[in-house]
């Protein structure tokens, strides 16, 4: 069930991210930050040990010597700071510092650090927009996340007051698949939800991705898909088709903000959904032919008495359930191969050195 009160605006992401200049950038992480850091943290609390603050300090004479000369060298050498406390940092720096200082490696990966990153909401979105560029094989760095970050959190659509537009993404770290707020399926890992009238009327989900050789950075269109399939006389106030309509407004709204945008082909969406749901029923029909060869005994001993029997009818229908939602798909192929291929005013596609997507480019 979704629930919609979860999701946040666009407006909600406050965080006041800025790029750093390539002098300061080394392997694509945001050290520039360190000394300023350890300038914070230099008077450590109770916890630390006698031996930690004569390392610490000591190390900090070092690293601010090394910093005035220009040598980079005691990035190998801060290993301390991993044994630091999380919530030693956390007092002590904003939530732009703490995701700097997170994203150059400078603290470990620990539970602290984990429950920072997925409960709070801003660190979270900024994590998937960095998650987004790796999980398309593409360059992660600092700057490349934050002008992800900067350019979906000002997008908006000029459709009148009855309009909002909110964000949701994919779980956890997954690049695609269930939403964390609305329990929609997401074919890119940041959704933009439209709503009308405070109600969820259509998805839209993008990837990001940075060419290794080139570093040009790309934002990829991987789903505009009305949340109903009937009730949608929304869709009557837009000047044209609502794929043509909303495909324009990404492209203008992304070029703004200097990046190349493709978009998925009507053959691979196609392609890339039936693969699902024939992978969905190959695992249903085989847990459902080893439950069904399963001896009674086993089965009681496995899942217990009261369970067993409706375990043996979930997997029923759910074999039944994969069968309906392919054939229902198989009967929609052609509407479906139609749907991405509209035309979008003043924009033409043109190919792709990914496969199954078009590079939207100005007529």
């Amino acid at each position: 069930m979704e629930t919609e009160t979860e999701t946040k605006p666009l407006d909600s992401l406050l965080l006041n991210l800025t790029t750093i200049s390539k002098k300061h950038n080394k392997n694509d992480k945001p050290v520039f930050g360190i000394v300023d850091f350890l300038e914070k943290i230099k008077l450590p609390n109770k916890k630390i040990s006698a031996e930690l603050r004569q390392e610490l300090e000591e190390l900090y004479e070092k690293t601010a010597r090394g910093y005035k000369a220009g040598r980079w060298e005691y990035l190998e050498e801060e290993s301390f700071i991993r044994r630091m406390p999380f919530e030693y940092f956390r007092k002590r720096l904003s939530k732009e510092e703490l995701l700097m200082l997170y994203k150059s490696s400078f603290i470990s990966h620990n539970k602290d650090v984990e429950d920072f990153t997925r409960g709070d909401e801003d660190a979270f979105f900024f994590t998937k927009c960095w998650l987004s560029y790796h999980h398309s094989r593409g360059r992660s760095n600092w700057n490349a996340a934050v002008k992800a970050y900067n350019a979906v959190k000002t997008l908006r659509f000029e459709l009148g007051p009855d309009f909002s537009i909110k964000y949701d993404t994919s779980s956890h770290f997954n690049n695609k698949g269930y939403s964390k707020s609305l329990r929609v399926f997401l074919d890119g890992e940041i959704g933009i939800m439209l709503y009308h009238k405070g109600r969820h009327v259509l998805t839209m989900s993008v990837d990001f991705l940075q060419d290794y050789k080139t570093n040009k950075q790309s934002v990829r269109i991987q789903q505009i898909q009305c949340a109903n399939k009937k009730g949608n006389r929304w869709l009557f106030g837009l000047p044209c088709h609502f794929i043509s309509y909303f495909s324009k407004a990404l492209f203008n709204h992304f070029t703004a903000h200097k990046f190349t945008v493709q978009m998925i082909q009507s053959r691979k969406m196609v392609e890339d959904i039936r693969n699902m749901y024939e992978n969905n029923y190959i695992y249903a029909k085989n847990k459902w032919d080893e439950i069904r060869s399963m001896p009674r005994a086993r089965l009681i001993a496995s899942y217990s008495k009261d369970y067993a029997d409706r375990h043996v009818l979930y997997c029923y229908d759910r074999v039944r359930e994969c069968e309906e939602k392919i054939a229902e798909f198989d009967g929609r192929v052609f509407q479906m191969l139609k749907l991405y291929s509209h035309r979008i005013p003043g924009v033409r596609r043109i190919k792709s050195d990914r496969p199954g997507y078009s590079v939207l480019v100005p007529n």
